[in-house]
């Protein structure tokens, strides 16, 4: 093949190809970065939020409570006085909600959050709490758990084995009893 440009403009050529091959790489490798910042972007928001949502604004062991469980009690309070208004009854029942909400967040270890509390009764006598709730470590759940078990107002309280399975960032159901056995 017989190239009819002169030597200097074939040299010019060959560096203006190789200048627009890295140009584009160059382009490209930015816009993957661009890209795959962007990707991750969520997934840190995600894993910061949860890490300060499990280490930041939590009880203390020491019968101390935080602002955050104050406000809990506090909730369970207005929501107990609302149910005794429904049913007049229910001011003589022994174990009140915001009693129990009281006792919960006085007993767990500052690595466990509680989120939510179902009451439930089985039958005249028996009444059921589950709560629920994410635990920094197996160890903590398993300390409050074993903390509820003494407590004698309740006749058993249930951690599934299946709560346990994970190390880390664990999230919990126990079903606490009261009542006659």
């Amino acid at each position: 093949m017989v190239n009819l440009l002169p030597q200097e403009l074939q040299l010019q050529v060959r560096r203006e190809y190789r200048l627009r091959f890295f140009t584009v790489s160059l382009a490209l490798f930015i816009f993957t970065m661009v890209i795959g910042v962007a990707a991750l972007v969520p997934y840190a928001f995600s894993f910061g939020f949860n890490y300060f949502s499990l280490t930041g604004e939590q009880g203390t062991t020491d019968g101390v409570l935080s602002d955050a469980d104050k406000d809990m009690v506090a909730q369970s309070e207005s929501f107990m006085s609302v149910l005794v208004m429904l049913d007049p009854k229910k001011i003589k029942d022994a174990t009140l909600f915001s009693d129990l909400v009281a006792l919960l967040t006085s007993e767990k270890p500052s690595e466990v959050v509680l989120t939510a509390f179902i009451f439930s009764k089985d039958g005249e006598t028996r009444k059921k709490l589950t709560v629920s709730g994410v635990s920094n470590s197996r160890e903590a759940l398993v300390v409050f758990s074993k903390k509820l078990s003494e407590n004698k107002i309740f006749s058993s309280v249930d951690l599934p084995i299946s709560n346990l399975s994970k190390k880390t960032n664990i999230d919990f159901s126990i079903t606490l009893t009261m009542g006659k056995k």
